[in-house]
């Protein structure tokens, strides 16, 4: 829903036919794969997320870029993003190994109200 105002302003976005919109909608599902992997990675830098986000902003939104160079640089970020999930799996989507922290382990569950 936060992208969707980009069909309204943007010339690209208004001309897109029905694959062009499930191919956009699938580089969003594999673009925030790669920002909660960057996340992740990062042990939690909003900074790497912002600067990765505005730098694929810029590139796709000025009018310096062709359509042909945005298209393929969509493709580049959505393999990156299935390449993602392939090595890293869903569960984790890191390269360091989830740590589960002591106070987590000992904690019952079945007692934790909404407010704790």
């Amino acid at each position: 829903m936060w992208h969707l105002p980009l069909f309204f302003y943007r010339p690209g976005y208004l001309t897109m036919d029905t694959a062009g919109i499930f191919g956009w909608i699938f580089s969003l599902f594999t673009g925030s794969v790669l920002l909660t992997w960057l996340f992740n990675s990062s042990k939690g830098s909003i900074l790497i997320c912002a600067v990765f986000h505005s730098t694929i902003d810029i590139a796709f939104s000025t009018d310096i870029a062709n359509q042909q160079v945005g298209s393929y640089m969509g493709f580049l970020l959505t393999v990156w993003g299935v390449l993602t999930i392939i090595i890293f799996t869903p569960k984790n989507l890191t390269a360091k190994r989830r740590v589960v922290s002591p106070v987590d382990n000992n904690v019952n569950r079945s007692k934790i109200t909404p407010y704790q």
